[in-house]
């Protein structure tokens, strides 16, 4: 079975982070997986990739200097030609925004015959009236050519599909990677110069809008009024990652802020947090929260992030019109009464091998149903 995922770009993010480790829990006997991005870059496991019958297949070269909207024309002009050529059995398409249904209309016209469409966001964010006028239309126009909906929570399916029927695929995560080690923690807090008996408050999330940065560092300063050598572990990338350094520079709380570069090892960043704070405006799922329960802390997260990253009894939630300062004395005060081990790392329903099975046996299911219609 030859399958083509289409992710548009392998950067930072927890939607690539994601897919690529869905394909490493295969076992790759019955599907030849291609990905295909817009633009030619290196990939870290690129490696893996091609070991495992698998191919990069960009529709650029390089980004050039052409217009955004001339380079929309060509790149569905391409990938109508690539699905033409490749003449896969499945187009498995991953989107944040409607806008993107066009190219599962793009497969439809290629001669595709199974086209599963997965959500990864809730909402249009911060984005212009222009956009989300295209996408409402996108949803209307572009609907009929999906035969497979996927979406990462309720929230997500919801926001693209409304009414249509649509199974949650949850992202899932190795675990067993992020097992807490009292040992590793000594280690990295060594290694980053963080004093033993400090308080660390941690957060992994590209540096965009939608994460609210600037909200966290205000949760931050209320903890510091109380725990002189408390410390925040930002860990990511992004657009606004200078944004957020003159901001912590400005606040006079440098020496108590490290801004830590994305790494794929980023179960030790766990390893070094007391609590993880995830104050988001929005998000399709957020994986980060998962990962630090695995990792055994306590989470907090807002009320824009979808339930479906609860999976312990250690995760609370705060509304984002609740004060900083209520978010700060929460998480002080539980934070003092919590004991972290390495048992609380088992959770169920999220591991990423069970998640690959999921989705393997999905691409048969819809794969036979096709060619039982077609008998």
């Amino acid at each position: 079975m030859k399958i083509g995922e289409y992710i548009g770009a392998f950067g930072t993010g927890g939607i690539e982070h994601v897919v690529f480790q869905l394909f490493h829990n295969m076992d790759h006997k019955e599907e030849k997986i291609d990905f295909l991005i817009d633009f030619q870059q290196d990939i870290e496991f690129s490696d893996e990739i091609y070991q495992n019958n698998g191919r990069i297949l960009s529709l650029f070269n390089s980004k050039g200097t052409i217009t955004k909207y001339y380079q929309k024309v060509l790149k569905t002009v391409f990938f109508y030609k690539l699905l033409r050529m490749e003449k896969y059995d499945i187009i498995h398409i991953h989107i944040s925004y409607p806008s993107t249904l066009l190219y599962c209309f793009v497969a439809m016209l290629a001669g595709i015959k199974v086209r599963i469409v997965q959500v990864h966001a809730a909402s249009y964010g911060n984005t212009g009236r222009l956009h989300r006028y295209l996408g409402e239309i996108s949803k209307i126009v572009f609907m009929p050519s999906v035969t497979g909906a996927l979406a990462v929570s309720e929230d997500a399916g919801k926001w693209i599909f409304g009414n249509r029927k649509f199974e949650v695929f949850t992202n899932g995560i190795e675990v067993n990677k992020f097992r807490y080690s009292q040992d590793e923690q000594k280690r990295l807090r060594q290694k980053y110069c963080i004093a033993q008996d400090a308080v660390v408050i941690g957060h992994v999330g590209r540096f965009e809008n939608a994460k609210n940065h600037l909200f966290l560092i205000e949760i931050f300063e209320n903890i510091l009024k109380r725990e002189p050598k408390a410390v925040l572990f930002l860990a990511g990338e992004g657009s606004l990652k200078e944004k957020i350094y003159a901001e912590v520079q400005k606040r006079k709380i440098k020496d108590h802020v490290l801004l830590m570069p994305f790494i794929q090892e980023v179960q030790y960043y766990y390893q070094v947090m007391d609590a993880f704070v995830f104050p988001s405006l929005h998000e399709g799922f957020g994986i980060a929260a998962v990962e630090a329960q695995a990792a055994g802390l306590l989470v907090w997260i807002s009320d824009r992030v979808p339930q479906e990253v609860v999976v312990t009894n250690r995760v609370y939630t705060f509304s984002l019109d609740q004060q900083p300062g209520e978010w700060a004395e929460d998480i002080l005060k539980k934070v003092s009464n919590y004991q972290r081990n390495i048992g609380q790392s088992m959770i169920d329903g999220i591991d990423i091998k069970e998640k690959a099975m999921w989705l393997q046996n999905y691409y048969h299911k819809a794969y036979q149903k096709y060619r039982k219609s077609n008998c």
